[in-house]
């Protein structure tokens, strides 16, 4: 059985490993360092409307859509969403038709991420 010879790649990779793991130009324009020192994004609420936006997503999507019909499963449930989950940052609604209408109006959707993401700052 032959081996096969593992081959270093030679190609310079320290600017791209450079631009991912010391600017944050993509999300803040400030290096690593500078928003250590001085914060100026709440990683948390960014986290939680990110988390909304996909659960958006995720119940426009097809009903087919394995993961849709886990959270609409979660939702007719009926019991209070685990503190932390996925599902606990919804707007209030009474069912999950109700809560299908809020989704799949995107614009609506984007404004009430927008609101939780500038509430909670």
């Amino acid at each position: 059985m032959a081996r096969a010879k593992k081959t270093r790649s030679t190609q310079d990779h320290t600017s791209d490993t450079k631009t991912t793991t010391t600017n944050l130009d993509h999300f803040t324009g400030r290096s690593v360092r500078d928003e250590h020192v001085c914060p100026t994004v709440d990683i948390i609420a960014f986290a939680k409307t990110r988390r909304l936006k996909w659960v958006g997503h995720v119940l426009r999507s097809e009903e087919s859509n394995l993961v849709r019909q886990v959270l609409c499963a979660e939702v007719i449930g009926g019991e209070q969403y685990q503190a932390g989950g996925v599902l606990s940052e919804l707007p209030p609604h009474s069912n999950l038709e109700d809560l299908l209408e809020m989704v799949s109006e995107k614009d609506v959707w984007r404004r009430f991420t927008k609101f939780k993401l500038s509430f909670q700052s």
